[in-house]
């Protein structure tokens, strides 16, 4: 048990899990990238943060008829309101999303295709039914 508890402090079972990242982005649109694992996709949306990949983090600027504000603040100089400070929110928007379940499940189809395939390859060409021949070429993505 003992075991247990200290490989999932050492591996968090996040860090094994298949991750997608979606993003919106001013920048860059739309976009949707797969990662094998929550630490690599970690990294990953890290980096363009600390880059500015995809447009401004929240920030604070001068205030001017922006409406897009979160937030107001009166800035002071002895006592007096010189200007306000104006809030603005991140300029992009990250989902992650855990699709272990969907990569397993392709992997389940894949070896249940690869399996079909083998099957209708073993039988006699001559004797191939049409249905039979539609659902192999299908399988092998010809159609």
């Amino acid at each position: 048990m003992k075991l247990l508890i200290l490989i999932l402090l050492i591996f968090p079972i996040k860090s094994f899990a298949d991750v997608r990242v979606s993003l919106e982005s001013v920048r860059k649109g739309s976009m949707v990238v797969d990662f094998k694992t929550q630490t690599k996709a970690d990294a990953w949306i890290a980096d363009n943060i600390s880059n500015d990949s995809w447009g401004k983090k929240e920030r604070w600027e001068k205030y001017t008829d922006q409406t897009t504000c979160l937030e107001i603040v009166d800035v002071e100089f002895f006592g007096e309101v010189e200007y306000q400070n104006c809030k603005l929110p991140v300029e992009y928007t990250i989902v992650q999303t855990d699709i272990t379940a969907e990569v397993e499940a392709k992997k389940a189809k894949k070896i249940l295709d690869d399996a079909k395939i083998e099957e209708l390859k073993l039988k006699d060409k001559d004797t191939l039914k049409l249905d039979e021949l539609i659902e192999l070429l299908q399988l092998k993505g010809i159609i």
